[in-house]
């Protein structure tokens, strides 16, 4: 009986973290065998940074780019700089392969004062470093490209003009701090404090230079630092494919506004996945599932999986779905030869799930959830009683609309919990009305993180990892999940 509360157990914990590598498809079929894994073609530029010294307060980079004909591409695009180990590099920038020119990098404060600066040519600085601007660089390949930039300490003497700057481009004017954040809804969930990027102009009339900022935000409240004396504001902000500005005179700002983005659009519908093990012999294609719709209802998956006995991956399960209103109702489970192997009933009170059943080869799970507060989080508890007559408690907290805990006991002794962390990106199967009796799909976003615990038995294979690769609407295009040996901590597959 342990054994099984256990195995329930860990399918649960395996359902929510998802799959190995999945890949959104369109409708046509397909030999599951023959569709390849997506390759992240994305690449990414990151600064390698010389000449900083120690020091404890945050800092920026202040980035102009050009592509190999002087078309702007970057503009004032403000970066958080990491430090480790006496180097400093900067967050990275999403952008395609190409050849490109730095024309401007600064380092600045929170607040957009200059503190370090790379010269341009011709300028009293020059002579200084190796490199002054303007800097060839090419990004040739996936991944992370460096870009080694040398940086001055800008002295209290030191004029913007000795490196070819400006005193708008050091930050010498009174700034002032406003406050932004991004949220948006698809259909009827709520993503926010949303990270992203924000591009800020500021104007004092006609015939004069406007003032750029790329910003990026941070997940939350950010502040982000204007020019006082200038007389107009534009924030432009593109989330998830959906274009948003607002525009103040400066009248209309002081210290401590809130400008708050507000985003909606429809969700897109998961339409395939497919997985793959990945060892020393390379991708090994594993299971794919392929979802169904009547209208923007799912209707049906088609679940095929890999046979040691032959090649190829397989038809295995079928699921079909039935709805009352709004919600699910039941879900009726059939094997290839579309002989129905399982039922799933689900009962609802007040729009949220009251209680269900599992019929899966003559065995029953029965589950009726109660929902509270802890003062912190929301609390689901859910009561199941399995066919031969043992019971589990198990306690969902969530927070933002993710589960962040769980932890669960079984009338035979056994115990499990975790706690999880999450990104501020889609869940794509949160979005598909797909409720079980184990919540599989209750988080809105994707995990990013969990810390386990077991009371008896360690599983042999644990989840540890969790890498993504996202699309411009927010969705995981791809996603690799590492798993280490329970026992000894070794990396196993991903």
């Amino acid at each position: 009986m342990k054994n099984l509360v256990k195995a329930l157990i860990w399918f649960a914990v395996l359902a929510q973290i998802g799959i190995v590598s999945c890949k959104k498809d369109d409708f046509k079929q397909q030999t599951p065998q023959e569709q390849p894994p997506v390759k992240d073609t994305a690449s990414h530029l990151v600064f390698s940074i010389t000449g900083i010294t120690p020091n404890q307060q945050s800092l920026f980079a202040l980035v102009s780019i050009e592509s190999d004909n002087a078309t702007p591409l970057v503009t004032n695009r403000k970066i958080k700089l990491v430090s480790a180990n006496g180097f400093h590099r900067s967050d990275t920038i999403r952008m395609n392969k190409g050849n490109y020119k730095i024309t401007k990098f600064l380092v600045v404060n929170g607040g957009d004062t200059a503190q370090y600066a790379t010269p341009k040519v011709n300028t009293a600085k020059a002579g200084q470093v190796g490199h002054p601007l303007a800097l060839d660089f090419p990004l040739n390949q996936k991944g992370a490209n460096y870009a080694s930039v040398s940086v001055l300490k800008i002295g209290n003497n030191d004029t913007p003009e000795s490196f070819g700057y400006t005193s708008a481009d050091f930050g010498y004017v009174v700034m002032l701090n406003l406050n932004i954040t991004i949220k948006m809804r698809l259909g009827n969930v709520e993503y926010d404090s949303l990270g992203g990027k924000v591009k800020i102009t500021a104007t004092k009339g006609q015939g004069t230079d406007p003032w750029i900022r790329e910003v990026d935000l941070q997940r939350g409240l950010n502040i982000v630092s204007v020019p006082e004396n200038y007389i107009r504001f534009t924030f432009q902000v593109n989330q998830w494919n959906v274009p948003m500005q607002k525009a103040y005179n400066r009248n209309e700002l002081q210290s401590g506004t809130v400008i708050a983005f507000e985003g909606a659009r429809q969700p897109k519908l998961l339409k395939s996945e497919a997985s793959w093990i990945e060892n020393i012999a390379g991708l090994i294609p594993d299971t794919k599932t392929d979802y169904f719709y009547s209208g923007n209802k799912l209707s049906e998956t088609k679940f095929y999986q890999r046979k040691v006995q032959v090649s190829g991956l397989h038809l295995t399960w079928i699921n079909r779905f039935h709805y009352n209103g709004d919600h699910l109702d039941t879900i009726k489970r059939y094997d290839a030869t579309m002989l129905q192997r399982g039922t799933t009933l689900l009962f609802y009170e007040g729009g949220r799930l009251s209680n269900g059943s599992v019929n899966s080869f003559d065995q029953d799970t029965y589950a009726a959830f109660e929902y509270g507060t802890d003062g912190r989080h929301d609390v689901t508890t859910g009561n199941y009683i399995l066919s031969n007559g043992h019971t589990m408690i198990y306690t969902f907290r969530f927070k933002d609309g993710n589960k962040v805990s769980d932890e669960a006991k079984t009338s035979t002794g056994g115990m499990e919990g975790g706690t999880y962390t999450y990104d501020s990106y889609i869940n794509p199967k949160h979005q598909l009305g797909w409720d079980d009796i184990y919540l599989t799909n209750a988080s809105k976003s994707n995990l990013s993180g969990q810390q386990k615990g077991y009371g008896n038995a360690i599983p042999s294979v644990i989840p540890y990892k969790y890498e993504y690769t996202y699309d411009d609407d927010g969705y995981p295009v791809e996603s690799f999940v590492s798993y280490k040996n329970g026992i000894n901590g070794e990396h196993l597959y991903r």
